[in-house]
């Protein structure tokens, strides 16, 4: 009967291992394109074009079509991470409109850390390096 519940318990565990390496491998890790980082993203200016971006930022993680003549770049991806930052940039008709990087706390809504816009100034948090660190 004791080895029967080590059995048990052996194939519980298995299955809780399992399910946790599917839960962790369903995008729950943070990912961010190899050359981002605070003075990167700084670099990248309101009016460039996808090339000029992707000469500083490296190839992005997610291009996604955002309504009529925009485009969405994905350049970091939050996770489940305490911290977790996210970039993406606007392109409107192929020039960068807006860049947007923002951290995602464990508990917490996500805090915009960095912006700059078209027709807004530009925004730096103080968290803003520490959190787009290479």
């Amino acid at each position: 009967m004791g080895l029967r519940i080590t059995r048990t318990r052996a194939s519980a565990v298995a299955v809780l291992a399992s399910l946790f390496a599917v839960v962790v491998g369903c995008g729950s890790v943070p990912r961010k394109a190899e050359r981002v980082d605070a003075d990167a993203i700084r670099s990248v200016t309101v009016g460039m074009s996808q090339q000029e971006v992707r000469a500083i930022l490296g190839p992005p993680l997610k291009v996604e079509p955002w309504g009529t003549g925009t485009v969405l770049v994905r350049y970091a991806v939050p996770g489940w991470l305490r911290r977790s930052p996210s970039l993406w940039i606007a392109f409107d008709h192929g020039a960068v409109s807006v860049v947007h990087a923002t951290v995602y706390p464990v508990i917490a809504d996500e805090r915009a850390v960095y912006g700059a816009a078209t027709h807004h100034e530009l925004y730096e948090a103080a968290e803003f390096e520490a959190a787009f660190r290479r």
